[in-house]
């Protein structure tokens, strides 16, 4: 099916003011997208996508798109023929702005930063079922208290270790074994 439906003209209200025109609005198939991924073809029409479509689509990808000033828009995917991951991409910084949000995934939820990452909050839970790994070069963590609370053997290995403290330091044990 390469073929392009034209819908019927969006009009704004009864009586459009002087800034709103009618659109020539399009469906189509994706039959080839550009090595910069910039530009996509319908049927031999060059598109583009608005700035508020944040999925990026695919090649066979059924779209909706609209023709403004000579420039084809995507403004919908309307059905993706790939079973390949949804890609999420702008030109622009994105922002979510809600009272909450919630990402939940099935199997894996993996956050990559080639600079930096950061999480801000007044309180705050890391809960994991079975193992915890962090690997960093440098780890600092300044707490006002620490309680450190282990049912089973807690180790702390170095190839040197320095423990200091302004005023006691408490070592209660059954049973202390140095050296």
């Amino acid at each position: 099916m390469n073929n392009c439906y034209k819908l019927p003209s969006i009009v704004a209200g009864p009586s459009p003011k002087p800034d709103v025109r009618n659109t020539e609005v399009l469906v189509g198939k994706i039959t080839q997208i550009d090595k910069e991924n910039q530009f996509f073809f319908v049927n031999n029409i060059s598109v583009t996508c608005a700035s508020s479509l944040l999925i990026k689509p695919n090649v066979d990808d059924l779209v909706c798109f609209i023709k403004e000033q000579e420039q084809h828009y995507i403004i919908q995917i309307l059905h993706s023929a790939q079973q390949q991951p949804v890609v999420m991409q702008s030109e622009q910084p994105i922002h979510f702005n809600a009272p909450a949000i919630r990402l939940q995934a099935w199997q894996d939820i993996e956050l990559v930063s080639l600079n930096r990452l950061s999480m801000i909050a007044k309180h705050g839970t890391l809960s994991v079922a079975s193992t915890l790994v962090m690997n960093a070069e440098n780890l600092i963590q300044k707490v006002k208290q620490l309680s450190i609370s282990v049912k089973g053997l807690l180790t702390m290995h170095g190839k040197q270790q320095v423990i200091t403290a302004e005023e006691d330091v408490r070592i209660d044990g059954k049973r202390i074994n140095m050296g």
